[in-house]
């Protein structure tokens, strides 16, 4: 019983310990920021994107990389690419999530890093039946 107990408290130590120094408290980049310019990544076809069927003064924004050359048969596989921030901050042009995209571009992947409504953001309006 008690090496059960040792045990747990180790594992719940170890938990810790890895998820703290995970958690920092640096601060989001500006969120229409741009991340790299077309000579930075010369084989990226980047096209961005404004979906809006619902609410046009808060478009839901969508940005594709794509390689360039000739997709192989049955074209290039793509990946959807979210980016973090607890559903209350974040953006697609946010560091991690356009670092992520472009590699995944470099790898010979479509890449679509998408934004979505946050919860700072006014919900949208009811659908009528």
């Amino acid at each position: 019983m008690r090496i059960l107990k040792l045990s747990t408290i180790f594992a719940a130590t170890m938990v810790f310990l890895v998820a703290v120094p995970g958690q920092s408290g640096a601060e989001p980049s500006e969120p229409n920021a741009p991340v790299a310019n077309d000579s930075d990544f010369p084989n990226i076809t980047y096209k961005r994107f404004y979906l809006s069927a619902e609410q046009p003064e808060y478009p839901i924004k969508l940005d594709v990389y794509k390689p360039d050359g000739t997709p192989p048969p049955g074209g290039f596989p793509g990946v959807i690419v979210i980016h973090g921030g607890a559903w209350k901050d974040g953006d697609k042009l946010s560091d991690n999530a356009a670092f992520v995209a472009e590699y995944l571009e470099t790898q010979g992947l479509v890449a679509f890093s998408i934004n979505y409504r946050l919860t700072c953001e006014p919900p949208p309006a009811p659908r009528s039946a």
